[in-house]
């Protein structure tokens, strides 16, 4: 049975989604899964293991945004994209960034690993690249499936961390990005 317009409105609030993640909102929230779902047991499973620096839904990259970003004490980013259905597994290979991991072209982007995220069974095995690395998430519980190869040595740059703790202190302030918090001051 499908919510109602207000029930939906209501799920909405209580489930915070990515702007990419917007269009599968209804189908997702229909099955019980949201992106949060998947992206928090991740985002404490890495915190756990000592990579505490941890932005979701960055935009400080020019050409792609990780739903989760994480750097290492060594400074180097783990891109992690949560998929909560196969339409956007699918739809996400259409992105540029995956043509830049299979050829290796990292202008810009500093990811030394990467990974796609879901609920257990979503993706299987066979469909990863060779690039990539596979997480399954079930009832709040981590499993790597494939640990992603190292795509490259760079170290995120000073001006990359500092564009993140301007991030991050965004959110803190206002609940949000700064430019959404700014877009909304605007319309009221």
């Amino acid at each position: 049975m499908k919510p109602t317009r207000r029930q939906f409105k209501q799920q909405q609030r209580q489930c915070v989604f990515w702007k990419s993640l917007k269009r599968q909102r209804f189908k997702a929230m229909n099955k019980g899964i949201c992106a949060k779902d998947v992206s928090r047991p991740i985002q404490k499973y890495f915190h756990q293991n000592g990579n505490t620096l941890q932005i979701c839904g960055y935009s400080g990259f020019r050409f792609f945004y990780p739903d989760i970003l994480i750097i290492t004490k060594a400074r180097l980013a783990i891109d992690v994209e949560v998929k909560i259905s196969r339409s956007d597994f699918k739809a996400d290979f259409k992105k540029h960034k995956h043509w830049n991991f299979e050829k290796r072209h990292f202008n810009h982007n500093y990811t030394s690993y990467f990974y796609f995220a879901c609920p257990k069974g979503l993706i299987r095995l066979d469909e990863i690249p060779d690039y990539a690395g596979l997480i399954y998430v079930e009832g709040g519980k981590v499993e790597i499936v494939k640990k992603a190869p190292r795509l490259q040595s760079a170290k995120v740059c000073d001006e990359t961390l500092y564009s993140i703790a301007v991030s991050l202190s965004a959110k803190c302030i206002y609940g949000e990005s700064f430019m959404n918090a700014k877009r909304k001051q605007a319309h009221e």
